[in-house]
């Protein structure tokens, strides 16, 4: 949005006279600006991808409005049109800085690695007896995995309510994915499972290539010609704890939240 803006206005500059002079240093400014705005905006759509959707709105409002209106009422008066220019960076800097103490605060370190800091700290290693892996290329896949979940929970205490609402979320929700998004164009698709046992719950999430769809915008949409139609993600939203949706670098991704009980307690 500001590397946008500071274009325009660079490019307005540049088409008249008086700004000839001024559009080499704008330019040079957008640069740069875009550079660090590349950073803010990749590590701010990691966040969405982990719901952290109240901290991307802080940030966000920090990057776009908060401190290029501070940069600009500190540097307009001493330096004029170029303090303009150097808002846009010093606005993107400003962000990747409160980022920074913000994740070092949590994590009580002023150093971490690359992975903690698109994560925002949070861990999500699992040993490699709690997480099922699969990706599906059609249908015929589809009812193998599902079967593959159920034994999945099964193995890991779990009863047969959450073993069978598991296999039925992944069955429906990537059985919905191959029977409308791999036909919509010419291209192969595939869509990536992961399930991990959590303790008290089983985290579902489907990646898949196909055009962007939200399966949230199908829940409460009752085609009066059709009551039945999308009656499977509905039934799932019902089911689950929570869904949620992200379009993250082109790939749709659905993630599913299934509270978890054990078979023992059950039978207690």
């Amino acid at each position: 949005m500001e590397a946008d803006m500071a274009g325009g206005y660079a490019l307005g500059l540049a088409c008249s006279g008086v700004g000839m002079v001024l559009s080499v240093p704008a330019c040079r400014c957008l640069a740069v600006c875009l550079v660090f705005n590349l950073v803010v905006m990749i590590t701010t759509r990691f966040y969405e991808s982990l719901n952290l959707g109240r901290l991307v709105t802080v940030l966000n409002v920090l990057d776009y409005l908060i401190f290029p209106a501070m940069w600009i009422l500190l540097l307009a008066p001493r330096m004029g049109a170029d303090g303009a220019w150097y808002t846009f960076i010093l606005a993107e800097v400003t962000t990747l800085a409160v980022m920074y103490g913000l994740l070092a605060a949590k994590l009580k370190k002023g150093r971490f690695t690359l992975e903690e800091w698109i994560q925002f700290g949070q861990r999500f290693d699992v040993a490699a007896d709690d997480r099922l892996d699969a990706t599906l290329y059609g249908m015929d896949d589809v009812i193998g995995i599902s079967e593959y979940v159920q034994r999945f929970c099964a193995g890991h205490g779990m009863d047969r309510k959450t073993a069978a609402i598991s296999a039925l979320a992944v069955e429906e929700m990537a059985g919905n994915i191959v029977q409308h998004g791999f036909h919509k164009d010419e291209k192969k698709h595939a869509v990536d499972i992961r399930v991990l046992y959590a303790g008290d719950r089983m985290v579902i999430r489907l990646r898949d290539d196909c055009r962007p769809f939200d399966p949230r915008d199908r829940i409460e949409l009752v085609h009066p010609d059709d009551p039945v139609k999308n009656v499977g993600i509905r039934m799932i939203a019902g089911l689950c704890q929570e869904m949620t949706y992200q379009e993250l670098f082109r790939m749709n991704v659905t993630t599913i939240i299934v509270a978890a009980r054990s078979a023992a307690a059950d039978r207690g």
